[in-house]
């Protein structure tokens, strides 16, 4: 888990900083709110009890290999229903696809007894507060969420950009260190 998760932190993290040289800074916010949530979701392991987190990483990477993917396709599908064509789906999926995608989501939900809305069954605020960061979640969140989604509020500009970039760097070593040094790589 640890190396494949801190590759994909650190081309996060490269190509924000890539996206920043460019000034592009909505990209860049786009970025750093996808590794602000990689590191709450992380520190929350970290934070559980040291029984719990093993068992809280395993969940996290069986949500994101069986639980994912389902919610792609539905979104998929609910999209074509909006565009009153359900036959656009068969055009991304076949109908072996579905059938795994569905049953793979089931035994995410029986293993874990899970609504599926998210790994841990918490909100993300939530995670955050067990997380210990509701500062920084409250702080920064919203206005990652607003670049995100493509609010005109969440157009960044220069200065609005270094509090993202400092956010993305101590995310992103704060990730690396509990990856690295804290022992979840030896928990999975």
């Amino acid at each position: 888990m640890s190396l494949r998760l801190f590759e994909r932190l650190f081309g996060k993290y490269a190509g924000a900083m890539e996206l920043c040289s460019k000034k592009l800074y909505v990209q860049v916010g786009i970025l750093t709110r996808s590794i602000f949530e990689d590191y709450l979701n992380i520190l929350y392991i970290q934070r559980a009890p040291e029984e719990e987190r093993a068992k809280l990483a395993a969940r996290y990477l069986d949500y994101a290999s069986l639980v994912e993917p389902y919610m792609l396709y539905k979104n998929a599908k609910d999209l074509a229903e909006k565009l009153g064509d359900v036959s656009l789906v068969s055009k991304v999926y076949t109908s072996e696809k579905i059938k795994e995608i569905e049953e793979n989501k089931e035994t995410f939900t029986n293993k874990y007894n899970n609504s599926n809305k998210s790994w841990s069954g918490l909100d993300f605020a939530s995670v955050a507060l067990k997380a210990g960061e509701k500062d920084k979640y409250f702080r920064y969140y919203s206005l990652l969420s607003n670049v995100t989604h493509g609010s005109p509020l969440g157009n960044f500009t220069e200065e609005k950009i270094t509090i993202t970039i400092y956010l993305s760097l101590t995310s992103f070593v704060a990730l690396a260190d509990l990856i690295g040094e804290n022992g979840l790589a030896t928990q999975v």
